[in-house]
């Protein structure tokens, strides 16, 4: 169970029984469960893989329902331990549910209490722990081909950006000021998307390596102070 937490990301371990998830606010949550049942959220993403539909109760205001959206080496052997009942053809039933709530009740909201994730907005997320010996990160699982596509045309950008930055066709100067770009761009996007933390983060660790970098820098090579 997930219980009054906000503002963070949860990636749940596969589990064949009931997970629940209740009174939390502006969560993204990722998980793979027997049974999904969520209560009273608030402003949260829930990606999810099972093999029935969720249940919905209590007061719901902009829950966003998605398909399971993260993969990592060992994630294969874990699922199989749960003992999930599922067909490997399957993409689950993560659009599906049973809205236990009042359904009149909810008709003059301003937020859709339940909606579905629109495959533009989906994101996959990396769990940066290396295990060694749990073979490759791959999903037991299939992703709904419109999903396939976003998480396809994702990586060609990035490829795209990658070798443009790489090639010889433009100096180090020039280099360099794109890589400024895409990183100011990549804040700006990390601020629209609620990730405010994110950056944070970054900025320590460009302090940190800023500091390193002088730290290694020979006496003699330092421009002086006026």
């Amino acid at each position: 169970m997930v219980t009054a937490c906000h503002n963070c990301k949860i990636v749940m371990a596969p589990s064949s029984g009931i997970f629940c998830v209740d009174r939390c606010e502006n969560m993204r949550i990722s998980a793979i469960a027997g049974l999904m049942r969520v209560s009273n959220c608030l402003d949260s993403v829930i990606s999810t893989y099972t093999p029935v539909p969720l249940i919905m109760s209590g007061e719901n205001v902009g829950v966003q329902l998605g398909p399971y959206n993260s993969k990592y080496p060992g994630l294969k052997e874990q699922f199989a331990k749960a003992q999930i009942a599922y067909n490997a053809e399957f993409v689950g039933c993560w659009d599906s549910f049973l809205n236990l709530e009042d359904e009149s009740d909810q008709t003059e909201r301003e937020k859709a209490p339940i909606s579905m994730q629109a495959p533009a907005t989906f994101r996959e997320i990396c769990v940066p722990v290396k295990i060694k010996g749990q073979g490759p990160a791959e999903r037991p699982f299939p992703l709904p081909p419109a999903f396939v596509e976003t998480l396809r045309a994702q990586q060609e950008t990035v490829e795209t950006l990658r070798r443009l930055v790489t090639s010889d066709e433009f100096d180090l100067s020039t280099k360099r000021n794109m890589e400024i770009v895409i990183q100011m761009r990549f804040k700006e996007w990390l601020s629209t998307t609620g990730n405010v933390r994110q950056i944070l983060d970054l900025v320590n660790i460009e302090k940190a390596r800023n500091s390193t970098s002088a730290a290694s820098t020979p006496l003699g090579d330092r421009t002086p102070s006026s």
